[in-house]
């Protein structure tokens, strides 16, 4: 972890450490396997993306709509995995990280279906406004429907970011 910061000479890696030295901690106890957990969950958008870049090359929001929801609905117990995994390894779990994998599979892939499809809808019809808006259009959009697009992003985003760690972390229905 001294690629940008200089290795401090009393940093002790078998004691907890507090503030921004645990974080460089649960860094190097767990950059590998949430690297790989992360490749997996990149894995499990795999079907979204090509679903979406299908309806976009043959503009039809026929296929989007399917292939947004689909995607999303495999998407979502990635996601949620990928969320319940890290935190888990933030909470110091004695467990190891794959077992973790497997139970947050367990304890999510039902309630992460629902909110999944919806990420995916989202994500399809993000990226066919966006292809409406900036690439097929005849007339440039104006600034003030450039920045409806980028808030209502930015607002799904928050939304998102909020939503998935509340989802694994307390017992709650969609």
């Amino acid at each position: 972890m001294g690629l940008f910061i200089s290795e401090d000479r009393s940093y002790d890696m078998n004691v907890r450490q507090t503030g921004f030295r645990r974080y460089k901690q649960l860094l190097s106890l767990h950059f590998g396997s949430w690297w790989k957990i992360h490749l997996i969950t990149v894995a499990g958008f795999m079907p979204l993306a090509f679903g979406v870049l299908y309806a976009l090359l043959s503009s039809s929001t026929l296929i989007l709509l399917p292939a947004s929801i689909l995607g999303g609905m495999i998407a979502g117990p990635f996601l949620a995995g990928l969320y319940d995994a890290i935190l888990r390894g933030l909470r110091d779990d004695p467990n190891n990280i794959w077992k973790n994998y497997r139970r947050s599979w367990k304890q999510n892939w039902r309630g992460s279906l629902i909110p999944g499809a919806v990420t995916g809808l989202m994500i399809g019809l993000f990226a066919f406004m966006g292809m409406l808006l900036f690439w097929w259009a005849e007339v440039s959009p104006t600034p003030g429907t450039i920045l409806l697009y980028l808030f209502s992003f930015l607002l799904f985003l928050v939304v998102s970011m909020l939503y998935w760690p509340q989802l694994v972390l307390f017992d709650q229905s969609p």
